[in-house]
């Protein structure tokens, strides 16, 4: 019986598009989507959560978006070795990111950065 599920990835796992915060007018207007939950919170819209809300499981949703690979490794391990993570009772969920993305972190400033470097990609960092 499953009692948890963890999800890791990138903005398809997180909810991404579904940024209350973000002021373009063309990208996201909450009224729509108060009509599906009441909340103005990206993670409630992922497919995880909605997954977990249908059967009824907490969901851990570890994902963020613009990030790649190296972060959900890194966060993959993070929670597997936990002491608390039970092996029997957990879903683990992963999604595949794009090649393109690489993860650094800076001693300087303490934090995970990402770059994009592909042909698609725009040239941006993102900070965890």
């Amino acid at each position: 019986m499953i009692e948890k599920i963890y999800a890791f990835g990138t903005s398809h796992t997180a909810g991404g598009g579904f940024e209350f915060n973000v002021s373009d007018r063309y990208r996201n207007n909450p009224n729509l989507y108060k009509k599906i939950f009441d909340t103005e919170d990206h993670f409630d819209f992922s497919y995880p959560n909605i997954l977990g809300r249908m059967i009824n499981v907490e969901v851990v949703n570890l994902a963020k978006q613009g990030f790649g690979y190296e972060r959900v490794n890194r966060k993959l391990i993070e929670v597997v070795s936990s002491p608390k993570f039970n092996k029997d009772t957990s879903l683990v969920l992963i999604e595949v990111s794009d090649w393109d993305r690489k993860e650094w972190y800076s001693k300087e400033i303490g934090k995970y950065f990402i770059t994009n470097f592909g042909p698609r990609s725009i040239d941006t960092l993102s900070f965890s």
